[in-house]
């Protein structure tokens, strides 16, 4: 385990591409089938990056990391907004959590990649529950997975049946129905956790994929107690120790957000 301090060169450590040269954003919605997910891009040359983000948040979040690792890599950085989040649409109106799952979720990704023309290599980026989403993608595309970096990023092995039922139990149906109205992609997420926990419990994230895995110094700890905090990092450490080419990074002076937490200035 080695501490470190967040850089913007430490997204960029997997990937072997710098070619400086224009680059031009678009921001896009494409029909993926019954719905439609915004992509933003930043076109570049190179093997393509694409950054996941957490529960609840859209493409936005990484507005103030991702002009700045195009402009090192000179690749195509490309963002998006998870079905029913940001500018893009859900697969259902309806309450049926079971049309917009995790599955659902990544099958759609797939398809709007393969419209836009990134369905070749890749690499990934994920934070949070962007984890989840990035592992089961991973495992349906192996071979076109040149590498990933994980930041503060959800293992399954951490959301035990206490702790998902703890979760639970300080969701009020009042907090549910907000975000049923005002953010549904992160409602559909929160009724899908037991069944997107069943399938993250059967996937094994890809032994081929070369991963760095950067842990915030106080990670994602909802409920503020060290025991939920050493089981964060000891997770990873032992996510990381079951291949040789993974890496764990402590990022000193960050919380789970550590890409805003600990900016390029640090």
């Amino acid at each position: 385990m080695k501490q470190i301090i967040f850089k913007i060169q430490l997204i960029t450590i997997v990937v072997f591409c710098f070619n400086h040269g224009f680059s031009q954003t678009k921001d896009t919605l494409v029909d993926v089938g019954q719905y439609k997910l915004n992509f933003t891009i930043i076109e570049g040359s190179g093997t393509p990056i694409l950054f996941e983000s957490g529960s609840g948040n859209d493409a936005t979040v990484w507005k103030d990391i991702i002009q700045p690792i195009a402009d090192i890599t000179g690749t195509t950085i490309i963002t998006y907004d998870r079905a029913g989040l940001g500018k893009s649409e859900i697969k259902s109106a309806k309450d049926n959590p079971e049309e917009n799952n995790i599955l659902n979720n990544v099958i759609g990704l797939e398809e709007g990649l393969k419209l836009l023309g990134y369905d070749k290599d890749i690499i990934l980026v994920a934070h949070s529950l962007g984890g989840f989403y990035l592992t089961l993608f991973a495992s349906r595309i192996e071979e076109k997975v040149k590498s990933v970096v994980f930041i503060d990023a959800s293992l399954a092995s951490f959301y035990t049946e206490a702790f998902v039922n703890k979760l639970n139990g300080v969701i009020s149906e009042e907090l549910l129905k907000k975000f049923r109205e005002e953010k549904i992609g992160l409602y559909y997420e929160i009724k899908n956790i037991e069944n997107s926990l069943i399938l993250l419990n059967k996937t094994e994230f890809p032994s081929t994929i070369p991963l760095i895995d950067l842990v915030a110094e106080n990670p994602y700890n909802p409920f503020k107690n060290e025991v939920d905090k050493k089981r964060w990092i000891s997770g990873h450490q032992e996510f990381v120790n079951e291949q040789s080419n993974r890496e764990l990074l402590i990022v000193n002076k960050a919380k789970h957000y550590a890409f805003i937490d600990n900016p390029l200035t640090s």
